[in-house]
């Protein structure tokens, strides 16, 4: 019996990667390297395609518990691909979010990632102060792909946010003119 509901399982996930969207199609999808991407807020139908995707590791940096995030890190969770929830304030971003971000993303190693948020803005943010800060990725180099995320009316309307990574950056040794929203 339970061999019989595994194999049902193994082939509805089958049956739903083979129809779901790809990852690719989801709101700012963007691929950093071969072993970072971002995205927005991930489909239900696209968590089925996570194995094909070669993905080890999801972290979710949206705010809102709710049933749909329990859902999401349990399906994750039950294809064998670990999942992280860490609930970062759109309204106030906290340095101990990125903190503890940096540390699950550097534990991950040389594992494939999947960052995703509601939009991709907090997940582009995270990742573009990971790159500077602890890639040592070039400035521009990293700020061309949050460039093509955070369009120059979204630090308008996000202060907040512009604010959170001058703080974060300004707390390190970083170099003149880093400031994304220039």
């Amino acid at each position: 019996m339970l061999r019989s509901l595994v194999a049902f399982a193994l082939f509805l996930n089958f049956c739903l990667a083979a129809i779901a969207k790809p990852l690719s199609s989801t709101l700012n999808y963007q691929e950093i390297n071969p072993n970072l991407l971002s995205m927005g807020q991930i489909d239900f139908d696209q968590i089925a395609t996570l194995p094909e995707a070669q993905v080890d590791l999801v972290i979710n940096l949206t705010q809102n518990p709710s049933d749909r995030m329990a859902r999401e890190g349990y399906d994750i969770s039950q294809l064998g691909i670990n999942y992280v929830h860490i609930p970062v304030d759109w309204t106030s971003p906290a340095d101990s979010d990125y903190k503890l971000f940096a540390q699950v993303l550097q534990a991950a190693g040389p594992q494939k990632v999947l960052v995703h948020c509601d939009a991709n803005y907090r997940a582009s943010a995270f990742i573009y102060l990971y790159r500077r800060l602890v890639l040592n990725t070039d400035e521009a180099q990293a700020r061309a792909d949050l460039d093509t995320i955070w369009e120059k009316e979204a630090w308008k309307a996000y202060p907040q946010w512009l604010d959170f990574i001058d703080q974060t950056l300004s707390q390190t040794d970083s170099p003149e003119g880093s400031n994304p929203g220039n």
